[in-house]
């Protein structure tokens, strides 16, 4: 394994456990988190009760086929 190899893993590994800590913090302080369902393509806030508010949904399409309907 290489150096590079060894940082990208280090990296990869802090950037996981920063990502876990804010997510415990925000539900310490009763802040939702954003969560992103791949089946249904829509974008939520989940709440510590359980609630989830839909705040959008992803269009699956090639950046081409998103615009011709932006004209």
């Amino acid at each position: 394994m290489t150096q590079a190899q060894m940082e990208d893993r280090e990296t990869n590994r802090r950037i996981s456990k920063a990502i876990q800590l804010d997510i415990e913090k925000r539900k310490v302080m009763n802040k939702p988190i954003a969560v992103y369902d791949k089946d249904s393509g829509e974008v939520y806030a989940l709440h510590n009760d359980g609630k989830r508010e839909v705040m959008g949904k992803v269009e699956r399409k090639r950046y081409s086929e998103r615009k011709k309907n932006l004209n």
